[in-house]
């Protein structure tokens, strides 16, 4: 490991050492956690997972909790607007070194092989999947390998709220989600309908069950 993933086990206040004992666990969230409090209490990461057996659609936000705020929130408040569908969502609050700095991973990187409930999804291939992610910028971007037209919908339904300003972001950019290897791609039965939200802070905060809805009323009209 090199020395930010060291730090990542331990505590800010404490120098990381070069060397130590550990062992190795694939599943990243805590089996032995029963709620979202109950890992809280102990730093830990908590994986929801909601399968719907009709295979439509899908909620989901890697980074919920105090990792990315509110995201969880939406993904859930989703879930509910696209009726029979599945969710998945991670939640962390704290633990040493703060939720981001310890459990956030890029959406490339978020690995079935370590989240078991990602694993049962991802083996069923969903009519079309969404993810909600926050960001420190100002604009709210619409991206993932989805259609423009369904991305352009989404973004023209943001902007009527007028919290920030939504756009669909392109294949190039850091924050597109257009990757092949992102999972809310791979969890799509064609591996080109996963939808991407990144967005501001206080757009999560303003208007976190509005956007959701408004999100879910789109995928509705466009994949039914």
């Amino acid at each position: 490991m090199g020395s930010p993933a060291r730090d990542r086990l331990y505590d800010s206040n404490t120098t990381t050492p070069d060397t130590f004992g550990c062992e190795f666990i694939a599943s990243i969230p805590h089996q032995t956690s029963k709620s979202e409090a109950e890992a809280d209490s102990r730093g830990e990461l908590w994986e929801q997972t909601v399968s719907h057996p009709s295979h439509e659609f899908v909620a989901t936000a890697p980074h919920a909790g105090d990792v990315e705020y509110n995201t969880g929130y939406q993904a859930r408040k989703c879930h509910e607007y696209l009726a029979n569908s599945s969710l998945w969502v991670c939640d962390s609050h704290g633990g040493v070194n703060g939720a981001f700095d310890r459990w956030h991973i890029t959406s490339t990187d978020v690995s079935s092989s370590s989240y078991p409930g990602l694993t049962r999804l991802e083996s069923v291939g969903y009519t079309a999947a969404v993810s909600f992610h926050g960001y420190s910028g100002d604009t709210v971007l619409v991206g993932g390998r989805a259609p423009d037209t369904v991305k352009q919908k989404i973004v023209d339904s943001l902007n009527e709220l007028g919290g920030a300003t939504a756009e669909v972001v392109g294949e190039g950019d850091s924050l597109s989600g257009t990757d092949t290897s992102n999972y809310v791609n791979q969890i799509t039965q064609s591996g080109d309908d996963g939808i991407q939200l990144e967005q501001p802070y206080s757009f999560r905060d303003n208007y976190a069950e509005e956007s959701a809805r408004r999100v879910a009323k789109v995928i509705l009209q466009y994949y039914d």
